[in-house]
């Protein structure tokens, strides 16, 4: 019995200076639970550098068609005043997990 392989969101972001509790009040009301709504959805993890400039996150899926559709469903171009930057997003395959 074949399995769907699951697969990854992971976003880099920048975050602007001053607008760190900003950020953190978007993600906390509208990424989080964006994400946990998302049809597939596994888990989501949410990171930020100890100086607080970047940020990464990882968001797991049941499957690539999962992941695609919640990708087709956001927008990578931000507002001029969003708190972050989106510096690069990609879909990669989960090859191993521990």
């Amino acid at each position: 019995m074949a399995t769907t392989a699951t697969h990854a969101i992971v976003v880099r972001v920048t975050f602007k200076p001053g607008l760190e509790e900003a950020a953190a009040k978007v993600l906390d009301t509208e990424v989080v639970p964006g994400a946990k709504a998302a049809a597939g959805f596994i888990a989501g993890y949410w990171m930020h550098s100890e100086d607080g400039h970047t940020g990464a996150s990882v968001e797991l899926f049941e499957s690539l068609v999962n992941a695609q559709a919640e990708m087709s469903r956001r927008s990578t171009v931000m507002p001029p005043e969003s708190p972050v930057t989106i510096d690069s997003v990609e879909i990669l395959e989960v090859a191993a997990s521990a």
